[in-house]
Protein backbone atom coordinates (compact mmCIF):
# COMPACT_ATOMS: atom_id res chain seq x y z
CA UNK A 1 0.00 0.00 0.00
CA UNK A 2 1.51 3.34 -0.81
CA UNK A 3 1.06 6.01 1.95
CA UNK A 4 1.37 9.93 0.58
CA UNK A 5 0.91 12.65 3.40
CA UNK A 6 -1.58 15.40 2.24
CA UNK A 7 -1.80 18.75 5.05
CA UNK A 8 0.48 16.41 7.25
CA UNK A 9 -2.18 13.82 7.25
CA UNK A 10 -1.20 10.32 5.90
CA UNK A 11 -3.48 9.23 2.99
CA UNK A 12 -3.18 5.92 1.53
CA UNK A 13 -4.24 4.70 -2.50
CA UNK A 14 -6.45 2.12 -1.04
CA UNK A 15 -9.85 3.20 0.40
CA UNK A 16 -12.12 0.28 2.17
CA UNK A 17 -14.88 2.97 1.30
CA UNK A 18 -14.79 2.81 -1.77
CA UNK A 19 -17.38 1.25 -4.03
CA UNK A 20 -16.13 -1.92 -5.89
CA UNK A 21 -14.37 -1.39 -9.19
CA UNK A 22 -16.61 -2.06 -12.41
CA UNK A 23 -14.91 -3.71 -15.21
CA UNK A 24 -12.61 -1.30 -17.68
CA UNK A 25 -13.12 -0.62 -21.06
CA UNK A 26 -10.07 -2.78 -22.91
CA UNK A 27 -9.58 0.50 -24.59
CA UNK A 28 -9.12 2.60 -21.56
CA UNK A 29 -5.33 3.30 -19.63
CA UNK A 30 -5.40 1.19 -15.99
CA UNK A 31 -5.52 4.00 -13.26
CA UNK A 32 -3.15 5.77 -11.99
CA UNK A 33 -1.98 5.75 -8.35
CA UNK A 34 -2.01 9.50 -8.87
CA UNK A 35 -5.43 9.22 -10.00
CA UNK A 36 -6.43 6.41 -7.35
CA UNK A 37 -4.87 9.22 -5.00
CA UNK A 38 -6.76 12.29 -6.11
CA UNK A 39 -10.18 9.94 -6.29
CA UNK A 40 -9.23 8.73 -2.49
CA UNK A 41 -9.00 13.17 -1.16
CA UNK A 42 -12.19 13.45 -3.21
CA UNK A 43 -14.13 10.28 -1.64
CA UNK A 44 -12.82 11.59 1.66
CA UNK A 45 -14.43 15.26 1.28
CA UNK A 46 -17.11 14.85 -1.05
CA UNK A 47 -18.17 11.27 -1.10
CA UNK A 48 -21.59 10.29 -0.11
CA UNK A 49 -20.28 8.71 3.38
CA UNK A 50 -17.64 11.34 3.98
CA UNK A 51 -17.12 12.22 7.45
CA UNK A 52 -19.99 16.10 8.43
CA UNK A 53 -19.27 18.55 10.36
CA UNK A 54 -20.84 21.93 11.30
CA UNK A 55 -19.75 25.28 10.31
CA UNK A 56 -19.64 28.45 12.17
CA UNK A 57 -23.20 29.33 10.97
CA UNK A 58 -24.63 26.26 12.00
CA UNK A 59 -24.56 24.36 8.37
CA UNK A 60 -23.96 20.74 8.43
CA UNK A 61 -21.66 19.89 5.34
CA UNK A 62 -18.50 17.17 4.39
CA UNK A 63 -15.22 17.74 6.02
CA UNK A 64 -12.61 18.87 3.42
CA UNK A 65 -9.45 17.52 3.10
CA UNK A 66 -7.67 20.67 1.56
CA UNK A 67 -8.16 24.53 1.09
CA UNK A 68 -7.97 24.96 -2.96
CA UNK A 69 -9.81 28.82 -1.83
CA UNK A 70 -6.47 29.19 -0.22
CA UNK A 71 -4.18 29.04 -3.56
CA UNK A 72 -3.49 32.15 -5.10
CA UNK A 73 -5.35 32.68 -8.24
CA UNK A 74 -3.64 34.58 -10.33
CA UNK A 75 -0.86 33.09 -9.97
CA UNK A 76 -2.46 29.75 -11.06
CA UNK A 77 -3.99 31.86 -13.98
CA UNK A 78 -0.75 32.95 -15.10
CA UNK A 79 0.92 29.62 -14.84
CA UNK A 80 -2.12 27.90 -16.81
CA UNK A 81 -1.50 30.20 -19.67
CA UNK A 82 2.94 29.33 -19.22
CA UNK A 83 1.16 25.26 -19.41
CA UNK A 84 -1.36 26.39 -22.44
CA UNK A 85 1.54 27.79 -24.26
CA UNK A 86 4.11 25.00 -23.22
CA UNK A 87 1.54 22.66 -24.78
CA UNK A 88 0.89 24.53 -27.96
CA UNK A 89 5.07 24.60 -27.99
CA UNK A 90 5.86 21.36 -27.49
CA UNK A 91 2.94 18.93 -26.95
CA UNK A 92 -0.42 18.27 -23.79
CA UNK A 93 1.89 16.64 -20.81
CA UNK A 94 5.52 16.87 -22.79
CA UNK A 95 6.23 18.03 -19.24
CA UNK A 96 5.55 15.25 -17.54
CA UNK A 97 8.66 13.38 -20.03
CA UNK A 98 11.36 15.43 -17.93
CA UNK A 99 12.75 14.14 -15.24
CA UNK A 100 11.99 16.16 -11.39
CA UNK A 101 15.77 17.32 -11.68
CA UNK A 102 15.89 18.89 -14.76
CA UNK A 103 12.26 20.90 -13.85
CA UNK A 104 14.06 21.64 -10.79
CA UNK A 105 17.48 22.76 -12.87
CA UNK A 106 15.33 24.94 -15.16
CA UNK A 107 13.68 26.62 -12.21
CA UNK A 108 16.79 27.09 -10.88
CA UNK A 109 17.87 28.65 -13.91
CA UNK A 110 14.90 31.10 -14.13
CA UNK A 111 15.38 32.16 -10.18
CA UNK A 112 18.83 33.24 -11.08
CA UNK A 113 17.76 35.31 -14.25
CA UNK A 114 15.32 36.82 -12.10
CA UNK A 115 17.44 37.63 -9.26
CA UNK A 116 20.23 39.29 -11.28
CA UNK A 117 17.74 41.50 -12.83
CA UNK A 118 16.57 40.42 -16.10
CA UNK A 119 12.94 41.19 -16.80
CA UNK A 120 12.86 40.35 -20.74
CA UNK A 121 11.17 37.44 -19.77
CA UNK A 122 8.67 36.11 -17.54
CA UNK A 123 11.31 34.34 -14.57
CA UNK A 124 9.17 34.24 -11.66
CA UNK A 125 5.97 32.64 -13.39
CA UNK A 126 8.13 29.88 -14.98
CA UNK A 127 10.19 29.56 -11.84
CA UNK A 128 6.77 28.53 -9.75
CA UNK A 129 5.65 26.55 -13.25
CA UNK A 130 8.89 24.60 -13.14
CA UNK A 131 8.71 24.26 -9.31
CA UNK A 132 5.03 22.82 -9.37
CA UNK A 133 6.28 20.52 -12.33
CA UNK A 134 9.36 19.49 -9.95
CA UNK A 135 7.01 18.64 -7.37
CA UNK A 136 4.55 16.55 -9.28
CA UNK A 137 7.28 15.14 -10.68
CA UNK A 138 8.80 13.73 -7.64
CA UNK A 139 5.57 12.72 -6.24
CA UNK A 140 4.44 10.57 -9.42
CA UNK A 141 8.30 8.95 -9.13
CA UNK A 142 7.74 8.28 -5.50
CA UNK A 143 4.33 6.50 -6.26
CA UNK A 144 6.48 4.38 -9.15
CA UNK A 145 4.16 6.23 -11.70
CA UNK A 146 8.00 6.67 -14.31
CA UNK A 147 6.36 8.90 -17.13
CA UNK A 148 9.66 10.18 -18.39
CA UNK A 149 12.06 8.18 -20.69
CA UNK A 150 9.27 6.39 -22.47
CA UNK A 151 7.44 6.77 -25.67
CA UNK A 152 4.04 8.67 -25.19
CA UNK A 153 1.19 9.55 -27.38
CA UNK A 154 1.38 12.77 -27.63
CA UNK A 155 -1.53 15.66 -28.42
CA UNK A 156 -1.54 19.68 -29.56
CA UNK A 157 -3.72 22.02 -28.49
CA UNK A 158 -5.12 24.43 -30.46
CA UNK A 159 -6.41 27.00 -28.48
CA UNK A 160 -8.75 28.64 -31.06
CA UNK A 161 -10.48 25.71 -31.85
CA UNK A 162 -10.46 24.32 -27.75
CA UNK A 163 -9.70 20.87 -28.81
CA UNK A 164 -6.74 18.35 -28.98
CA UNK A 165 -5.56 16.56 -32.29
CA UNK A 166 -3.44 13.42 -31.70
CA UNK A 167 -0.01 13.89 -33.11
CA UNK A 168 2.39 10.67 -33.64
CA UNK A 169 3.68 9.04 -31.06
CA UNK A 170 7.15 10.86 -29.55
CA UNK A 171 10.46 8.54 -28.24
CA UNK A 172 12.20 9.97 -25.97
Amino acid sequence: MTVLYFNGEPMSVSNSKQPEKKERKENMAPESSVNKIIKNVLLQSAGSDAPTGKNEHGGLQSKTQSRLDLVPPLALLHIGKIVQDGAIKYAIDNWRLIPPIEHLNHALIHAQAYLVGDREDDHAGHFACRALMFLETTITESLGEQWYGKSTERRTYKPDMGNQEKAPAVER
